[in-house]
């Protein structure tokens, strides 16, 4: 459960951050550049995915945090 669970922070699937006073963003723990793969592997509940679901899963996690990064920037 615990490594799955970096995993999922690591990849960038669940990132980890803090809204504080309804306005400035802090991250607590960065996407650490993983791909989106290994955690989708490590899992059964997935394994029915292909590879072209999963590389549109990874684009999808990479324009989350460059819109999610915007927001610790201002």
């Amino acid at each position: 459960g615990v490594k799955i669970s970096r995993l999922a922070v690591a990849s960038g699937i669940f990132p980890l951050y803090e809204i504080e006073d309804g306005e400035r963003y802090s991250l607590n723990y960065g996407c650490m550049g993983t791909p989106v793969a290994a955690y989708l592997s490590r899992q059964k509940r997935y394994r029915h995915l292909s590879h072209a679901e999963i590389d549109e899963i990874q684009e999808k996690v990479d324009i989350d945090w460059q819109r999610l990064r915007k927001k610790f920037e201002a």
